[in-house]
């Protein structure tokens, strides 16, 4: 029985590398990205009719698909970081101005008094 790796559908510019890219690229446990990018590399100036030129162009469009796709994710990550700041800049201010404004209210005696039954105020209700 032949295993997988000894035969190719549509040509044979893979079966004489050793080893292989799907080899490579599943043993390095690559994405898909970054295995496009390795196989065209890999056959490059190999794949008749199709020229050497054609190969390194389409790899290095994979790699821009990759490098829009993590430029994404990274300004993703600091719309959330600048939400999260903005957040804790907000809670911040607000805590100020209570204690400004002579500590808490009833609410958060209460609240206090809730989460935490040891707690022990005044009484007062303001």
């Amino acid at each position: 029985m032949s295993s997988p790796s000894d035969k190719q559908v549509g040509g044979v510019h893979y079966l004489n590398m050793d080893p292989q890219p799907n080899y490579v690229s599943q043993k390095w446990n690559l994405n898909g990205t970054y295995h496009s990018v390795l196989k065209y590399i890999a056959r490059a100036g190999k794949k008749p009719a199709n020229p050497e030129i054609q190969d390194i162009m389409k790899a290095i469009h994979y790699l821009e698909l990759r490098k829009e796709f993590l430029m994404k994710q990274a300004i993703e990550a600091a719309k959330v970081d600048e939400g999260l700041a903005t957040a804790l800049n907000e809670l911040a201010e607000g805590c100020k101005q209570v204690m400004e404004a002579g500590g808490p209210s009833a609410y958060e005696k209460a609240s206090a008094r809730h989460m935490h039954p040891d707690y022990e105020d005044d009484g007062r209700v303001e």
